[in-house]
């Protein structure tokens, strides 16, 4: 009988174990969703987000940090018809809705969830078209203080490449565009800026006037001003001006009327010389 107890309490040792193992197994402390899923017509040649994200499951009640990969699976443990992917570089991890990295660190708060956005970048060669790959993307939960192991899940990625390559990404020439219409909205919004601003500028009476009827200036010799003093009185002035304006000569009257009167003084001086002689 002593023989025989040292043997049953091994065997409920082991119950006890087995059951305890079952039961963690049965509550996994996270978990990952879509533990598989398939990519079609992924294309060949440029950038691509893919419309499947992976959520990462934390049910304890403890924030958990988890590193995210991808490996590249044994060729005899892959699906059927699949084949491992050639290059893991070519997954990315979407981080804050821009920033693309290979490998992320996702924190997770207490019984909570996050998604994590996957991306391919595929190289441009005709032999990656029509291919069908599998990749698998490691999520490990990182053990805290104390803990001796950490725990991986594993989640399928079936890639179904496109029929061909692709042209390049359509972002630079909608970039390109955009350039392009702004540039030629801003030079028509200064071509009627400036059009706008001549058409409200008041216009010279001689711009505006036909060639015909706009007046016609005549200069008045500088040496019309050479007169005698006595011709700048006062009441002169205003006929000496009207008569410039008019394109007439102002002085022709004055200097008439002074060639008389000489001459008659001098034909009265002779006259009284003569009498004075006889």
């Amino acid at each position: 009988m002593n023989g025989e107890k040292p043997g049953a309490l091994v065997a409920v040792l082991s119950l006890a174990i087995v059951a305890l193992a079952s039961a963690a197994l049965a509550q996994e402390p996270f978990e990952l969703s879509p533990m598989e899923f398939t990519a079609p017509n992924v294309p060949v040649g440029r950038f691509c987000r893919l419309e499947r994200k992976l959520v990462i499951i934390n049910h304890e009640n403890v924030e958990r940090a988890f590193s995210i990969s991808v490996k590249r699976p044994p060729e005899n443990e892959v699906r059927e018809g699949y084949h491992p992917i050639p290059d893991t570089a070519w997954f990315y991890f979407v981080v804050d809705g821009s920033t693309t990295v290979e490998n992320a660190l996702v924190v997770v708060g207490e019984n909570s969830y996050a998604e994590v956005e996957l991306a391919l970048n595929i190289p441009a060669q005709e032999n990656l078209t029509n291919q069908r790959w599998e990749a698998w993307i490691s999520v490990t939960r990182q053990p805290l203080a104390g803990e001796l192991w950490a725990i991986e899940l594993i989640s399928r990625a079936k890639v179904e490449t496109a029929g061909e390559v692709s042209t390049g990404s359509s972002f630079p020439t909608i970039a390109a565009l955009a350039l392009v219409a702004a540039l030629a909205a801003f030079l028509l919004g200064s071509w009627l800026r400036r059009r706008r601003a001549a058409e409200r500028r008041p216009t010279p009476l001689l711009r505006r006037l036909p060639q015909g009827l706009a007046p016609h200036r005549r200069v008045v010799p500088r040496s019309y001003a050479l007169v005698r003093p006595n011709f700048c009185k006062r009441g002169r002035t205003s006929s000496l001006h009207a008569n410039r304006n008019r394109g007439q000569n102002p002085f022709g009257a004055s200097v008439s009327n002074f060639w008389t009167e000489s001459t008659t003084w001098l034909a009265s001086s002779k006259s009284s010389l003569a009498t004075s002689a006889e």
